[in-house]
């Protein structure tokens, strides 16, 4: 296993890689993949992802990125097995959704725009995707999913923004960025930035896979740059509405629901690298307490990662 990572890795540096029109990736948010003593609060997601170049030039556009994904979330209280409701110290939650979206890739600068489509509640399924994986590992049967947040329509629409500064040695560079939701399930503004160090010069981020813009529109285009490098990105969130907390904007029947905290701190960490038809990528995440009478007042940290097909 060791000999396999460490090939993968080495790859990165030894293979040309053509340019890709396309990618299919696979990406998982889970608790487990930073911790093995902790399974609550934000405690999975599992998102599917189809992302496709433009053939048409747009004025002013390095190029037109095409986003499509399907993605679920998890939430759960602080344990698995209490019953009652009055032991929660947040409410079960499963958020299961549709994303189509766009990029429009500028001179080192990112603008994204989404719109979500999915329904927050028991017809998300969380319950008995977390009973399925529990049982795949022979963990305890989880108690309390009756008194998750209810059904509602979940529509958001997000934005991103991205404006990058390369460093001289191209080897590091500095982000300022932003992030939007406004809909019936979360309504935030997250404003941060975000660093790269590398093992080999930087690519813009208009052309990498931390954006997911590395894609070109003709095969006449330059080969494929490999890229290996470490990221961090510390963030402020002013979380306006959460409707995995508070419940669904327009629908009260929920059993337990609860205020927020609106000021989260969040801090993502990690590596990605490319290799010759695949790109890899591994985070660590920690944010602040979500609301402030949380059994476990030191926040919450999981891991995610991401493992990417190239199509030709």
């Amino acid at each position: 296993m060791k000999k396999t990572i460490i090939l993968i890795f080495l790859s990165s540096f030894c293979f040309s890689q053509n340019q890709a029109k396309s990618t299919i990736s696979i990406a998982s948010d889970n608790d487990l993949f930073a911790t093995i003593i902790k399974d609550r609060y934000y405690t999975s997601g599992l998102f599917f992802s189809l992302n496709t170049v433009s053939k048409k030039k747009y004025k002013n556009q390095q190029k037109r990125i095409y986003h499509y994904k399907l993605g679920h979330h998890l939430y759960t209280p602080h344990k698995l097995t209490l019953e009652s409701v009055e032991l929660h110290d947040r409410p079960f939650a499963a958020f299961l959704y549709a994303e189509f979206g766009w990029t429009q890739a500028l001179d080192n600068q990112i603008f994204k725009k989404t719109i979500q489509l999915g329904v927050l509640g028991p017809n998300a399924m969380g319950e008995e995707l977390q009973n399925f994986i529990h049982s795949l590992y022979g963990f305890d049967r989880i108690e309390g999913w009756q008194h998750q947040i209810q059904n509602t329509i979940g529509i958001n629409i997000t934005g991103s923004y991205a404006k990058g500064f390369m460093a001289k040695n191209n080897k590091t560079d500095f982000n300022l960025t932003t992030d939007f939701s406004v809909g019936t399930v979360y309504n935030f503004l997250t404003i941060g930035f975000l660093g790269r160090v590398g093992f080999r010069e930087l690519t813009s981020i208009d052309n990498s896979v931390l954006f997911s813009t590395a894609l070109q529109v003709s095969k006449s285009e330059q080969k494929r740059k490999k890229e290996s490098f470490l990221f961090y990105k510390p963030s402020l969130e002013l979380m306006v509405y959460d409707a995995t907390i508070q419940g669904g904007l327009f629908n009260d029947k929920s059993p337990f629901t609860s205020s927020i905290n609106p000021i989260r701190f969040h801090l993502e960490a990690g590596m990605k690298f490319t290799t010759k038809k695949m790109n890899w990528g591994y985070s660590f995440h920690y944010k602040t307490n979500e609301k402030s009478d949380l059994r476990y007042d030191a926040g919450n940290v999981y891991g995610s990662i991401l493992i990417e097909f190239l199509s030709f």
